[in-house]
């Protein structure tokens, strides 16, 4: 508002000073008029002169007025630009009450054009504004001596759409040419009474909060000391304490704090005031009006004024007496569970020297005759010298953080233990630097099973590595006498010779080459977990090499009355990059089992999928056979297992599908098995 009057104050004066001028440019002509006055006097000495002398006077009198004039208009015009400028919006009234000028701010925020005001009542704008001034001017004896008023801040101004808004009026008496007139400067309240509304509001719904709270609640002053002085308490905090509302407001926040906590509670409430911190919660304990103690969790948040300065803190203040008492049992409990376990519990303050608490079992993991004060430097003391784990441990946690290690102490009487240790931080209101806990195990025990265990897979290792190496060397020496009965076979089965003759033969031939089937597959497997088997990847087409493996398997398919199908056909741009004779090995075996282990009539379906996203080819060889009993899956790709059917009459040696699945996994792909049996 006395911004307002201000503004109106300025554009008063400057209009005084612009129209004013009228008063000045008077004086130019009563001189004119002096003149003449003069020159007429002198009529008695002729005509002529006389003539003369009006003409003279005619034309000094024209000068003064045109001046007059001009200068009026200049002064009027620098004032009009002067209301034009101003941010609020302005309407100048005559006496009457009619608008006579208005500024573009006040257009825009009537929503009228300015030839739609000028010439109308400003109460048809602002109801009441003429009369208010007209009133305030009688007061003074007449406009000229009246000062500014103002009107406001309930005032309603009419916009041109019916609307209305909430503004603050300014007046101020200005000179006009055409008189004496009314400035008013007028302003838009219509968001600071929203703001206004809505801060009432807020503190309404505050004082709700506040005062029906289910928790206790107080209002602390943080601008006097660090005691605490209560402004403002509701009535769960006068249930819980046991005092009045006019007690509590007399008291602190110290004087109702247990004396142990009052040090803890005033250094707190210091730096909430220095703006140390916005917030402070703790368990504490309060003494009621009775002296009966009482556990709380309190927690103070701080309202800080319009200069960022901290001022209040907002108190909420629940009973934890329950939790407490359950907390104390709990710790009861803990005691004696750690009492009788075989983990050792330490504890100690961060500030402290010597441990706080030591279970019966760390003494005898380490031991120490109970009841021995021990340090952290005592411990770190008995670490083995080749393990610093356990002694970096306590550092590291001051750090932060969480330590697990597995190290040796050496004992008082020189045996070595291992031990598992967990070093951690605590932090607790009691403890402003926090504790550190541990626990430390002997796995002593644990460590020689682990040492027995290493031994033996190292002498497992060796004796695979050996069993590989017999099969390695006894494949390839058996080759060698069973190429011969091969070829001598072959060679006798040349020979015209009887039925009986030639099924002796077909015998040996059949029985052979599976022979040499399984030494091959041998060799495969040992040369796998030597590590000595080269693969020699190529880009593959499928549908060529489906088309070449389906021609060889059809024999055996026919003779076994099973159909073979490639569903769907793959197309020529499926390729996959691998080994083509071990991919080619790989797929014979499948194809061959699901023909052998197959039903009478029975299928052979090769189905192929191409994930585009994945970048994958995936292929599967699915049968209508007998399927594999659920159990028995996990033996499948065991090798030398054929889950029973070496009793079935149908040849195969077991080794098979564990050398196809180490196969596929070295180029790079994994074999599945599904089965609906």
């Amino acid at each position: 508002m006395d911004r307002g009057t201000a503004l109106a104050d300025r554009v008063a004066g400057a209009g005084d000073r612009d129209f004013s001028g009228m008063a000045r440019h008077t004086a130019p002509a009563d001189r004119v008029a002096g003149a003449s006055d003069r020159d007429f006097s002198g009529l008695d000495r002729g005509t002529s002169l006389v003539d003369r002398a009006a003409s003279a006077a005619d034309r000094r009198w024209a000068a003064a007025y045109a001046e007059l004039e001009l200068n009026l208009a200049e002064s009027e015009a620098r004032a009009w630009r002067l209301l034009q400028s101003l941010p609020e919006s302005v309407v100048v009234v005559d006496t009457d009450g009619i608008i006579e000028l208005v500024n573009a701010p006040a257009v825009t925020m009537f929503g009228y054009q300015s030839d739609e005001l000028v010439g109308q009542p400003v109460e048809g704008l602002v109801s009441g504004l003429h009369e208010a001034y007209r009133a305030h001017a009688s007061l003074h004896g007449a406009a000229d001596r009246a000062g500014p008023m103002s009107m406001g801040p309930n005032v309603l101004a009419s916009r041109k759409d019916g609307s209305s808004v909430p503004v603050e009026v300014d007046l101020s008496s200005i000179i006009l040419s055409t008189g004496r007139a009314v400035l008013a400067s007028i302003r838009d309240v219509s968001d600071r009474k929203l703001a206004e509304a809505e801060l009432r509001s807020s503190d309404e719904r505050f004082r709700v909060a506040f005062d029906h709270a289910p928790t206790g609640m107080a209002l602390i002053d943080l601008r006097h000391g660090d005691e605490g002085p209560l402004l403002q308490v509701n009535a769960a905090l006068c249930d819980l304490t046991g005092y009045s509302e006019v007690q509590l407001l007399a008291m602190t926040t110290a004087a109702i704090t247990h004396p142990d906590d009052r040090r803890n509670t005033m250094a707190n409430l210091a730096r909430l005031a220095e703006g140390a911190a916005i917030q402070w919660a703790t368990d504490k304990r309060y003494l009621k009006a009775s002296g009966e103690e009482v556990w709380v969790h309190v927690v103070v948040s701080v309202i800080h004024d319009t200069d960022g300065n901290p001022s209040y803190g907002v108190s909420q203040v629940e009973d934890i007496s329950a939790r407490r008492s359950a907390e104390a049992q709990l710790a009861e409990r803990f005691n004696e569970f750690a009492a009788n376990v075989d983990i050792g519990f330490l504890l100690n303050d961060r500030s402290h020297s010597v441990y706080e608490y030591l279970n019966p079992a760390f003494y005898s993991i380490f031991a120490l005759s109970p009841g021995t004060i021990v340090d952290p430097e005592m411990v770190t003391a008995m670490v083995h010298p080749d393990d610093e784990g356990l002694a970096r441990a306590r550092d590291l946690v001051q750090a932060g953080g969480v330590v697990e290690d597995e190290s040796r102490i050496v004992l008082p009487g020189g045996e070595v233990r291992w031990v598992r240790t967990k070093v951690f931080g605590l932090t607790d209101d009691h403890s402003p630097d926090g504790r550190i806990a541990s626990t430390v195990e002997d796995i002593t025990l644990r460590k020689a099973a682990e040492a027995e265990l290493i031994d033996a897979r190292h002498e497992a290792e060796r004796a695979n590595a050996a069993k590989n190496e017999f099969l390695s060397r006894l494949s390839h020496e058996l080759r060698t006498p069973l190429n011969a009965i091969l070829g001598f076979a072959q060679l006798l089965e040349l020979d015209a010779l009887d039925e009986q003759q030639g099924g002796f033969v077909a015998h040996i031939l059949r029985g052979g080459r599976h022979l040499l089937a399984m030494i091959n597959d041998i060799l495969d497997v040992t040369a796998i977990d030597a590590g000595r088997l080269d693969l020699k990847p190529e880009n593959i087409g499928i549908g060529e090499l489906l088309h070449d493996l389906l021609g060889l398997m059809q024999p055996m398919a026919t003779a076994n009355h099973i159909a073979l199908h490639v569903d769907p056909k793959p197309a020529g741009a499926i390729r996959v990059t691998a080994d083509p004779h071990r991919l080619r090995q790989v797929l014979l075996n499948l194809l061959s089992n699901a023909i052998k282990y197959n039903r009478p009539e029975g299928s052979v379906t090769v189905a192929v999928r191409r994930d585009v996203a994945a970048d994958t080819v995936s292929i599967a060889v699915v049968d209508t056979g007998l399927g594999i009993p659920a159990a028995d899956l996990p033996r499948l790709f065991t090798a030398f297992d054929r889950l029973g059917r070496q009793s079935t009459g149908i040849e195969g040696t077991g080794i098979g599908l564990t050398l196809s699945r180490r196969l596929v996994i070295l180029m790079g792909g994994h074999l599945e098995v599904e089965t609906a049996a």
